[in-house]
């Protein structure tokens, strides 16, 4: 099973986690995904920093809407999500320091090219590797 990696700027990352709406900006491209059923966890990762920042968990099912703009681009669907394991800023986990150890990654000498997307797929060992290096931070 492939799982769900979000990638975001860190200024985005704070807006999302601090709005009440509790949402998760998506094309409309992506609406037809089988991997936002609700509960299922999805990893956020953010660019600029290259750092892991999180885990959110899909709340409802996505919502079709009407165009709407977050932080200069438009959008189509409403993915309504929790915020459920939030790394402070000192506690994010910098991908530099597993890039060996992820599929993803590993052997890549262009490994940042992965990352240029606004959603990334992960095999299963590496989400895990991930959500629980999240979790170990978290305690």
């Amino acid at each position: 099973m492939n799982r769900i990696m979000f990638v975001t700027t860190p200024n985005n990352w704070e807006k999302l986690k601090n709005d009440s709406e509790n949402i998760w900006p998506l094309r409309a491209k992506f609406a037809h995904s089988k991997n936002f059923e609700i509960e299922n966890e999805i990893l956020v990762y953010l660019s600029k920093k290259a750092v892991f920042a999180g885990v959110i968990k899909v709340k409802a099912k996505l919502e079709s809407s009407d165009p709407f703009f977050f932080s200069g681009d438009v959008y189509e669907c409403k993915l309504p999500v929790v915020y459920d394991k939030i790394l402070s800023s000192d506690k994010q986990i910098p991908i530099r320091d597993m890039l060996e150890q992820l599929e993803i990654t590993r052997g890549k000498r262009n490994w940042g090219c992965v990352f240029q997307r606004s959603m990334v797929r992960l095999k299963d060992e590496d989400f895990n590797f991930i959500r629980n290096k999240i979790n170990n931070c978290l305690v």
